[in-house]
């Protein structure tokens, strides 16, 4: 058999790793930013959420001071 032979097969063409297909990356990618921005959701209310009840203690310290004031001058003490 001689490597120089006329009917030598022809090069095949690799085939397309499954990493290098466009549809996957892009599907990758869009799943990618959908997680970045839920995260982001879920963080902005949690801390509104946070935020809220943080104002909501301060204010009703706030109206429980404001009731003892007024009861200590309404009794005249």
């Amino acid at each position: 058999m001689s490597f120089l032979s006329a009917k030598a097969p022809a090069v095949q063409p690799l085939p397309v790793a499954p990493s290098d297909d466009q549809a996957r990356k892009q599907a990758r990618l869009d799943a990618e930013r959908t997680a970045a921005v839920e995260a982001k959701i879920g963080g902005r209310a949690s801390t509104i959420a946070a935020g809220m009840d943080i104002a909501a203690t301060e204010q009703y310290g706030r109206g429980l001071l404001s009731q003892k004031r007024r009861a200590s001058s309404d009794m005249g003490l």
